[in-house]
């Protein structure tokens, strides 16, 4: 096993990663974006992953959580608070356009 992938399987995952992995999901974050917040996370651990290789590890990650079948109902759930979340947005656009015409 080569020592990138040696120090990543042991290096223990904090917050901030896992709130990277999380916030595409949420928020619709890029691979790209991603790959930008494994960078920092293995730089932390002193591992320097090219570019390429973060790219591809952020699009296998947000495919598999997209697509994971026990993950289904969750990204389902996270759809439903985004919705929501429009909705209560326009109704609040919507009361104060009524209360500033009165």
């Amino acid at each position: 096993m080569s020592t990138l992938i040696q120090n990543c399987l042991t290096t223990q995952m904090d917050r901030q990663l896992i709130k990277a992995i999380v916030m595409p999901l949420i928020y619709g974050k890029t691979s790209y974006g991603f790959s930008e917040d494994l960078q920092k996370f293995f730089a932390t651990n002193y591992l320097y992953p090219s570019d390429s290789v973060l790219l591809k590890l952020a699009n296998i990650i947000i495919n598999k959580l997209k697509t994971h079948p026990n993950l289904t109902n969750a990204n389902h759930f996270m759809a439903s608070i985004r919705n929501f979340a429009k909705l209560l947005l326009i109704n609040f656009i919507f009361y104060y356009q009524i209360q500033s015409k009165h």
